[in-house]
């Protein structure tokens, strides 16, 4: 394995979950890690798992397995949980460098070390915290539950946007107030309001699937709402396989 830093992981946590759980229904692992064993995805999904496996050193650059993948797939779901926490802590060094307290910190502190430690930007880093989210949480990982609930705060500035649904606004109808004639009033919430109000409300009893899709929406349209600032798209470039 080589040493130099990579891209955080960043793949749907699904998509991970479900190429481990195909692999060991294979008697044989492969000798390499290709885009053969991947046929069945599309580009950019196997692109990122690719990433993702090296991140975690699962596979080395050439594709092959680690000792760290043969252990894990061969794991049950109890005997893969300090797999899965060692995989994380050597994926995300400056996060358990004693430099932040895990179990207190804020959506905003962690995401800064992502950008300024990780060296990712744009949607990549709601992805690579949506990862982290829960590959934690299936490896029994203590982490801060501002985390998770609460408030999120935004990537590009740091302030926060609460989940919860805004009140709502009365209904103008027709151009016109349905009881008087009077002319529309005007809205009274801001863009940042509105497009939250259309997003469902995270409710902790879904399903990994579910939560995992939920996350990697709202991180996405976190980006939307505020891009980060100073910086091109090509910061966020996905490493190549």
């Amino acid at each position: 394995m080589t040493t130099e830093l990579r891209t955080p992981p960043y793949a749907s946590y699904v998509s991970f979950q479900n190429f481990f759980d195909n692999l060991k229904a294979h008697p044989v692992l492969p000798d390499r890690i290709d885009k053969s064993v991947m046929s069945h995805l599309n580009n950019g999904t196997r692109a990122a798992l690719f990433a993702t496996l090296k991140s975690l050193q699962l596979i080395n650059d050439d594709g092959t397995p680690t000792e760290m993948l043969v252990s894990f797939v061969h794991a049950d779901k109890n005997a893969r949980k300090p797999i899965l926490a060692k995989m994380l802590k050597g994926a995300f060094p400056y996060l358990w460098d004693g430099g932040l307290n895990l179990e207190r910190a804020t959506s905003e502190q962690v995401l800064e070390r992502i950008r300024t430690e990780g060296k990712v930007s744009g949607s990549t880093v709601g992805k690579v915290m949506n990862f982290l989210l829960l590959a934690a949480a299936d490896a029994g990982v203590p982490l801060s539950p501002h985390l998770s609930k609460g408030r999120q705060s935004s990537p590009a500035n740091g302030s926060s946007v609460k989940r919860g649904r805004p009140k709502r606004q009365p209904r103008v109808r027709n151009g016109s107030d349905q009881n008087n004639g009077s002319p529309p009033r005007a809205e009274v919430s801001d863009p940042v309001t509105q497009l939250m109000n259309k997003f469902p409300q995270f409710d902790p009893q879904w399903s990994d699937e579910l939560k995992a899709k939920w996350f990697e929406g709202f991180g996405d349209l976190m980006e939307r709402i505020n891009p980060p600032k100073g910086r091109k798209r090509s910061g966020a470039t996905e490493p190549s396989k």
